[in-house]
């Protein structure tokens, strides 16, 4: 009789650890990033930076024009750019309100392009981590701008948009077109050498 209520307990034990287990949640699997990733980092991976590359569509062009805006030079006779060639003054500058630091501040300036030009604006690698382009409704941050050619009964189309950085300075900028290749200076938010300040107030 001792040994048969010795098994009896034995098996109220079991019954009652195998009841426990089975009214336990799960255990939630988790991967190493999660268990590593902090706040700041969280935060970080919301910044959105610019695109690799963007097609200009045609039928964002705010107009057409007879001849390019006054102070632009015209680069490779396809897009006309506030280049330091122009001995004028350096783009005004704002703060963006943009949450990447690289663009912390923006230069509004038009694009002017050629009806018909086929084109491509670039950022050099040199200063892809603190500058970029964008032109277009809305103009979205590029390291590079595509230009199709578009159609129009005036010589030359514009667009809205402008540069931004994270630091003023004197920026450059490549042109392509038809197989050529022609680098300029943008003075944006200080001026290029030869050029004058920009006009206040501006942000630095």
């Amino acid at each position: 009789m001792r040994q048969l209520s010795r098994m009896g307990a034995a098996l109220v034990v079991l019954l009652l650890g195998a009841c426990s287990q089975a009214g336990a949640p799960p255990e939630r699997p988790h991967s190493s990033t999660e268990a590593r990733a902090s706040p700041s980092a969280l935060a970080s991976s919301s910044v959105s930076g610019p695109a690799a590359s963007a097609t200009l569509p045609c039928l964002d062009a705010l107009g057409s024009e007879a001849h390019p805006a006054a102070g632009l030079t015209v680069v490779l006779g396809v897009v006309a750019l506030p280049t330091s060639e122009t001995m004028g003054a350096a783009l005004q500058t704002s703060l963006s309100g943009e949450s990447d630091p690289n663009a912390r501040l923006f230069a509004k300036q038009g694009l002017d392009v050629k009806t018909g030009a086929a084109l491509e604006i670039v950022v050099p690698d040199e200063v892809v981590n603190g500058f970029s382009i964008g032109w277009g409704n809305p103009g979205r941050r590029t390291r590079r701008v595509v230009v199709d050619p578009c159609e129009s009964s005036s010589p030359w189309l514009a667009w809205a948009g402008g540069y931004w950085v994270r630091q003023v300075g004197c920026m450059p900028l490549v042109v392509r077109s038809r197989g050529r290749e022609q680098r300029v200076l943008i003075g944006v938010g200080a001026p290029c050498p030869g050029q004058k300040p920009p006009p206040q107030p501006t942000q630095t």
